[in-house]
């Protein structure tokens, strides 16, 4: 069992805590380079698939990480995606897109839901109504920079929300 000590290692510590042996799919939102989706691939043996969604792309209008780094940073972070998870084909589907576009791309039911994405609170609120009817009762939904998404996920699900190291969150869904 992994020790969580940031937000990709609390949210692989969750996923081996609330699964255990049991398999399970996945959805990120918000790649990057992949360290977190390559983390769970190999620490989480029994996460059959993950969909791993990044737009990769520039947008000054977004904010956050996707307005303060230019084109070129955001294809590397997609090439070292790339190269990254080369090692998990068939475990993984990358998604080269924005999270409103992939909703239709990704299974009807996942077990788990990891939101790090666009961080403006229109996108949060979309998210959140997009991809939480997806995850089955008794998965996981999460993910990092509570202090963006909380009063979100909180006002839009009234739900019990953990809130973990490094900024996370996530809930057991009813």
């Amino acid at each position: 069992m992994i020790e969580p000590v940031n937000h990709h290692t609390q949210a692989i510590w969750v996923c081996q805590t609330h699964f255990g042996d049991k398999e399970f799919v996945g959805i990120e939102i918000g790649t990057a380079e992949g360290l977190l989706t390559k983390g769970l691939l190999y620490f989480v043996p029994n996460l059959k698939m993950i969909y791993a969604i990044d737009p990769y792309l520039y947008a000054p209008e977004k904010g956050f990480e996707a307005s303060i780094n230019n084109q070129e940073w955001h294809d590397d972070r997609k090439n070292q995606a790339v190269v990254a998870l080369a090692p998990y084909e068939g475990r993984y589907t990358h998604l080269f897109m924005g999270s409103d576009e992939a909703v239709t791309h990704t299974p009807e039911q996942v077990d788990f839901v990891w939101i790090d994405g666009d961080h403006n609170p229109e996108q949060i609120t979309k998210d959140i109504l997009n991809y939480y009817p997806k995850v089955k009762s008794g998965g996981i939904f999460g993910g990092h920079d509570w202090n963006h998404a909380i009063h979100h996920v909180k006002r839009e699900l009234k739900e019990t929300v953990m809130v973990g190291l490094d900024l996370t969150w996530w809930l057991v869904k009813n």
